[in-house]
């Protein structure tokens, strides 16, 4: 079923779910190229609306990455490692 999240379409890409605002709803991270381009977002969950927050962050191809607690202050932190240059 098409929720029309408009998330960006990418290839080569990685997803994860994780609660980074601490609201009880799932947000996203999205990683990956569309046409060449390098795309690294994240993407609140709005009550079923995913929006990006404009997070600035490197875009990057062939990307693996994780949520988790680094510096122990009880919000998720995001580690992604990627190629800036496609392969």
């Amino acid at each position: 079923m098409d929720i029309n999240a408009a998330l960006t379409g990418v290839q080569y890409c990685s997803l994860s779910w994780g609660d980074y605002d601490n609201d009880g709803d799932l947000d996203l991270a999205l990683a990956g190229s569309d046409v060449g381009v390098r795309v690294s977002n994240i993407y609140r969950n709005d009550g079923g609306n995913f929006v990006d927050i404009g997070a600035s962050l490197t875009g990057v191809f062939i990307v693996l990455f994780s949520w988790g607690d680094y510096d122990a202050d009880g919000d998720l932190d995001w580690l992604w490692l990627g190629s800036r240059v496609a392969l």
